[in-house]
């Protein structure tokens, strides 16, 4: 998801907008894993294209993602993630 949002900010912005969690649900759990299905609403977002200026409005959209958790030393990280638009 980082390398997604690096490769689109050298060409273009993102005005307005916000993320939040709409839903959460554990898919598989174990006592070293977790894997989680989020729905992570985005809110209505205008794009702006850098080297012309020109501008579109991206309407608000429900984005279904996959998030893997592992515990180590006693800590959870995110291990992967998926999007699927």
């Amino acid at each position: 998801i980082g390398d997604n949002f690096e490769a689109f900010y050298t060409k273009a912005n993102l005005v307005g907008g916000a993320y939040s969690l709409k839903r959460s649900t554990v898919v598989k759990k174990s006592d070293s894993e977790i894997q989680l299905k989020v729905v992570i609403h985005m809110s209505d977002t205008t794009h702006v294209v850098r080297k012309t200026g020109a501008r579109q409005l991206w309407k608000g959209v429900d984005i279904p993602a996959y998030f893997t958790l592992v515990s180590r030393s006693q800590k959870w990280s995110i291990h992967s993630t998926s999007v699927k638009l």
